[in-house]
């Protein structure tokens, strides 16, 4: 049985790992490992609805104005009570869908009065090639 340390210093981009190993079976082996820091160049990639959830949230590194892609379909139909309660603060960053889908959204019409993925999409905010089903 062999261990692995990995200690990744990048801020942001891609890091490939190698593993090496003796057997043959299973030479050249790598991970591609995708590190967002919130920037154009390399924005954090959202993969869950916990994830999504938190953008904008009190207390999140996930702030309103930073740049974000998602990176698969993202079913908010496990949510807590099954609802989405959008943000309070006005969205001014990038969120890029890469043509994956937003699925099952319910919002409760007694959350407030800006309702949506976001409850506002401030100065300079974008949300584009995103579906919701």
């Amino acid at each position: 049985m062999a261990s692995l340390t990995v200690c990744l210093l990048q801020i942001g981009g891609t890091v490939r790992i190698n593993f090496q190993t003796n057997n043959s079976k299973f030479r050249n082996l790598y991970c591609d490992v995708m590190i967002g820091d919130g920037s154009v160049e390399n924005p954090y990639y959202i993969s869950t609805a916990e994830q999504l959830l938190s953008i904008g949230r009190d207390g999140s590194k996930y702030s309103a104005d930073l740049n974000y892609e998602l990176i698969s379909n993202i079913n908010l139909a496990n949510l807590e009570d099954g609802t989405w309660d959008p943000a309070t603060v006005a969205f001014t960053g990038k969120l890029n869908g890469n043509g994956y889908a937003i699925q099952n959204m319910s919002i409760s019409a007694t959350s407030g009065t800006n309702l949506g993925l976001f409850g506002e999409i401030g100065v300079g905010g974008v949300i584009d090639n995103v579906a919701f089903e």
